[in-house]
Formats: C-alpha cells, sequence, structure tokens
C-alpha cells in the first residue's frame, strides 16, 4: 500500500515538473516571395497559349468561402478570391520562330481556371520546329524555348469495357509503331464530343520510349482524363461511354518538356502528402515556375461501340 502510494507520488510530481517546463514556441516564417507561375504549350497547326499566375506560400491563410465576382470580356464569374488575386493580367507574352513574332492576346476561357489565357494569332507550330517565349512582367524578362517533334500515328484502336454488363463504361486501347533510332516521349489527350468543352488527359498521360525503342504493335490504355470544372461527382468521369465519339490526340513532346511532366506526375500522386518522397518539377523557364512545351499532335477519332472489336478509322493529322 505504502508503496503504490510512493509510486502515486513520485509519477505525479514528474507531471508537475513537466508541466511547469512547458514553454510557447512561436515560429517566425520569412515572408515569402511569390514567383510567376507559367502554363505554355503550342500544338502543331494550332497557335501558342500560355496562363500566369503567381505562387502561394505554403503557410499562407486560404479562406475557401470568400468568392469574387468579376467581369472577364462581359461575361460574370464568380471566382475563389485567393486564386483570383494570383492571376496575371498585364503581362507582355511574345512567342518567335525564324523571326517572326507574335504577341500574345489575353481572351477569356471559360473551361479552364483562371478563365482567362494569352494566346497567339499570327504563328502555329510546326513540328520540326523551335520557339521561343518571352514574358515580360513587373520590370522582369522570362524565356524559354521548345520544340515540336515529328507526330507518331495511331495504328489501331478498340474499346474495353470495365464490367461484364452491357453497355458497361469502359477505356479505348490502341496500338502504335515507335520509330527506330530516335528517343520519343509521348503525351495523350482526348475530348469526348458533347461531354468535354477542352481536350483533358489521363492521370497517366506521358510515357518514352526506352522499353520499346524502335519496336512495332506497342500497346497503350486511355480512361477519360478529369476536368474538375464539369461533373465532379460523375461516377463515369473516368470511362468512355458506348455511343460517344472521342477525338484522340497522340503527342510527342521533346526531353525537357518531359521531365516536367515526370516530376508534376509524382507530385500529385503523393496526393498532398508531406511524408512522401519528394520529386523535383524541373520546369524550363528560369527564375519562374512551370513550363513552356510544344507538342506534334496526331488527332484521330473514335466512335466507342460495345460490340466493336477494334477500329481503323482513323485519319490523318
Amino acid at each position: 500500500m505504502k508503496k503504490n502510494f510512493a509510486h502515486t507520488l513520485l509519477l505525479l510530481s514528474f507531471l508537475i515538473i513537466l508541466v511547469g517546463c512547458e514553454e510557447d514556441i512561436t515560429l517566425d516564417y520569412a515572408e515569402y516571395d511569390p514567383k510567376m507561375v507559367v502554363e505554355g504549350s503550342i500544338f502543331s497547326g494550332e497557335y501558342a497559349e500560355v496562363i500566369l499566375t503567381k505562387s502561394t506560400g505554403y503557410f499562407e491563410e486560404i479562406n475557401l468561402n470568400d468568392s469574387t465576382l468579376i467581369e472577364l470580356f462581359g461575361i460574370p464569374v464568380y471566382v475563389p478570391t485567393y486564386l483570383y488575386n494570383t492571376v496575371i493580367f498585364d503581362a507582355t507574352v511574345v512567342v518567335s520562330e525564324g523571326g517572326q513574332h507574335d504577341t500574345l492576346q489575353l481572351i477569356p476561357d471559360l473551361n479552364v481556371f483562371p478563365f482567362v489565357k494569352y494566346r497567339g494569332s499570327k504563328i502555329k507550330g510546326e513540328p520540326g520546329k523551335s520557339y521561343d517565349l518571352t514574358i515580360e512582367y513587373d520590370n522582369q524578362e522570362y524565356w524559354a524555348q521548345t520544340s515540336i517533334p515529328l507526330p507518331v500515328p495511331i495504328d489501331s484502336l478498340w474499346f474495353e469495357p470495365a464490367f461484364q454488363e452491357e453497355d458497361s463504361p469502359g477505356f479505348i486501347r490502341g496500338l502504335f509503331s515507335d520509330p527506330k533510332g530516335v528517343r520519343n516521349y509521348y503525351r495523350i489527350f482526348s475530348k469526348t464530343l458533347g461531354r468535354d468543352s477542352t481536350y483533358v488527359h489521363p492521370f497517366v498521360s506521358i510515357w518514352d520510349d526506352t522499353p520499346f525503342d524502335g519496336q512495332d504493335s506497342i500497346e497503350f490504355r486511355i480512361f477519360h482524363g478529369d476536368n474538375k470544372l464539369e461533373d465532379p461527382e460523375d461516377p463515369n468521369r473516368f470511362f468512355f461511354l458506348p455511343g460517344e465519339e472521342v477525338l484522340i490526340r497522340m503527342c510527342s513532346i521533346d526531353l525537357p518538356h518531359y521531365r516536367f511532366w515526370v516530376g508534376y506526375q509524382q507530385n500529385s500522386g503523393g496526393g498532398g502528402n508531406p511524408f512522401a518522397n519528394p520529386a523535383p518539377v524541373e520546369g524550363n523557364i528560369p527564375n519562374a515556375l512551370g513550363n513552356w512545351g510544344g507538342y506534334g499532335v496526331y488527332e484521330t477519332s473514335f466512335f466507342v461501340d460495345s460490340l466493336q472489336v477494334d477500329s481503323l478509322n482513323l485519319k490523318s493529322p
């Protein structure tokens, strides 16, 4: 009895000492210096498009309930205030190639946040050429270069149901032949007519030809991409449905462009987990975040038919 009492008294004394040693700790964080974030692309056969925003600090307060009503070219739009404050509206953006210069203009695009983008009107992308991007903003200049590789055609496509029931949703499979003697990097997009307002990409959208360099009949699989602005609760948003017509883009990209998406994909796969292994996102724009990338496009259409095993309705780009 006395022994138990002594143990209890000792434990209480120890706890009192710990409580008495408590000290409030305040961490002082250095003021965050925002960086420009560039989302720039030029597809073969199309004008360049660039979205410009500013990065925010990890510990900055975000109010998800605070929205701002703005007018974009006469169109009223509600946007989260903290995101709207990051958009860059007044930069000078120029794309150059072979002595030609194209000053991009700010236009609305309600299908992709932040609902505005800079778009060219003079220079369209061509395979085999390189394109310079110059951005002037807040007394600073940013520069990057990208190239558009030759596109690689798709040989065939077919639909594979995900479940056993009739008219099951599913995904699209395809075959292509990898060119011999050339290191190739690929990215895939799709646009389902009547469902997608823009081209979307599946979560895993890139690959390189290291495992199959120069081989024929390389098989790949396409899931429907996720556009967060359109039907985020749709249970079939990652699948294609029988009766849909799908535009598919098989794109060739250069090595720096590929490295950027590898890092982006690895970081996105962590789901924001602070304990996940860090993966660097290698952009190609000094002193800024993001990427300026070219795409060599092979485009084809595909009609999803659950009774059709194979489809050869491919067209030249």
